[in-house]
């Protein structure tokens, strides 16, 4: 179905019926493309987790996020564990001065 664009002059030299020849091979060529798209994007819409596709086509795209509710879980550590905290000293051995990467990008 390799349809080509007629040129402005192959257009003014065709008769009434040829154009509507050419009308109706376009709105069928046009049929058949949507119909192709249709199955094309459900096809893609299908993962494992909506069809019985394995787990492994789906690609390497993640879902999004699942935020958690609030009070779902504690936060912090396991309760009855005593945790470890360094101490705040009035005069440190060493300071060592940390920046992120952006602020690395930013004196460039």
């Amino acid at each position: 179905m390799k349809l080509q664009r007629p040129t402005q002059a192959e257009l003014d030299a065709m008769s009434h019926a040829q154009k509507d020849a050419l009308i109706m091979q376009l709105f069928d060529a046009l049929e058949t493309l949507s119909a192709r798209l249709v199955a094309l994007e459900k096809k893609v819409e299908k993962n494992s987790r909506n069809s019985s596709k394995p787990p492994s086509s789906d690609g390497l795209r993640k879902g999004p996020a699942q935020p958690r509710q609030k009070g779902q879980r504690s936060s912090g550590g396991q309760k009855g564990h005593k945790g470890v905290t360094r101490r705040m000293v009035n005069n440190p051995d060493e300071v060592e001065e940390l920046c992120s990467d952006q602020d690395v990008a930013d004196t460039d």
